[in-house]
This record gives C-alpha cells, structure tokens and sequence, in this order.
C-alpha cells in the first residue's frame, strides 16, 4: 500500500457536538468508526451530514478541533482522534 493510500482499516473516533451542531445530531457526542473514504475533516463533515442532514445547513461554517486544537478542513483524520465541531460564534 502506498503511503498516500488510506487506510483498510476502520478508525475510531470520538465526535463532540456543540450549539447549533449538537441540536441538528441531536446529541453532544458519539463514538464513530470511520472508513478508508474519511481522510480529513472534510471527508468527516460530509459523512456526518449523510448520516445527520440536519448537520447540512452548517456544513460549510463548521469549525472544528482535533484533539483540543483548532484545526482546517483538511487536516487528517487519524485513530483514535476526538474530534469537535461547532458552528462560529458571534457576540457584542
């Protein structure tokens, strides 16, 4: 396999949810085993909203954070990450 390739083997995740996320999954988190299809956070946002279309509307505005950092959308997805997503915040 060659090191580009994703893994065959399932990952598991630990997702958190908060605000406007957490209502449209409908819970604050879950544990998830992923695929070879999932190899960043995009990917990761993409398969959440097939699985949670509420999660769609925010899609493209979610913020996310890999193991309490703040990370892009192309970061990679590994095992055993947590990964957080919450929609941005504004306030005055």
């Amino acid at each position: 396999m060659a090191p580009d390739s994703p893994s065959p083997t399932p990952r598991k995740l630990t997702l958190k949810f908060f605000a406007g996320a957490r209502d449209a999954v409908g819970q604050p988190s879950l544990a998830a085993e992923i695929g070879p299809e999932v190899r960043t956070v995009r990917d990761l946002v993409a398969w959440l909203c097939r699985r949670h279309p509420a999660l769609a509307h925010l899609s493209d505005r979610l913020l996310a954070a890999r193991n309490l950092k703040y990370t892009s959308p192309d970061a990679a997805v590994e095992d055993g990450d947590e990964i957080a997503f919450f929609p941005p915040v504004s306030g005055g």
